[in-house]
């Protein structure tokens, strides 16, 4: 497992989209996304915060630089419940939820780690009709 070229094929990966799209500053760039899947294995059986780390640094150096809002969605066992920054939910009047993500519980290694990473993170129950939200990254 080579972290520095996933981090690096996140990155490119996200740059395209974005460029591609025409996604604008304060929209939302939803991603969900499978550790277990990035190292070939089927979704929820080898989670790795390692892995979510490094994508979570890819994307989120393309985003933060655009001003593009990430919206990390966490696995079913939260309802697949969106982390965000506080800046977005307030922004958009989203709805906030009280739970936390944990990586081998609920939520998933991206949701866990973009939840410690994001400043002031919180979780949001949708952002459907609002902030017209920009695409889906279905990561491996």
């Amino acid at each position: 497992m080579d972290l520095a070229e996933i981090q690096k094929q996140a990155k490119q990966a996200v740059s395209e989209i974005v460029e591609a799209s025409g996604i604008k500053a304060g929209q939302f760039f939803v991603v969900g996304c499978s550790s277990s899947e990035v190292l070939g294995e089927a979704i929820g059986t080898n989670t790795s915060t390692d892995v979510a780390e490094a994508l979570y640094q890819g994307i989120n150096e393309v985003l933060a630089e655009k001003r593009i809002f990430l919206a990390a969605q966490c696995c079913e066992h939260l309802n697949r419940a969106l982390v965000v920054s506080r800046e977005a939910m307030e922004k958009y009047d989203l709805e906030q939820v009280n739970a936390i993500p944990q990586p081998n519980h609920a939520g998933g290694a991206f949701a866990t780690v973009a939840y410690q990473k994001m400043p002031n993170a919180v979780l949001v129950e949708d952002i459907a009709a609002r902030g017209k939200p920009g695409l889906i990254l279905a990561v491996p």
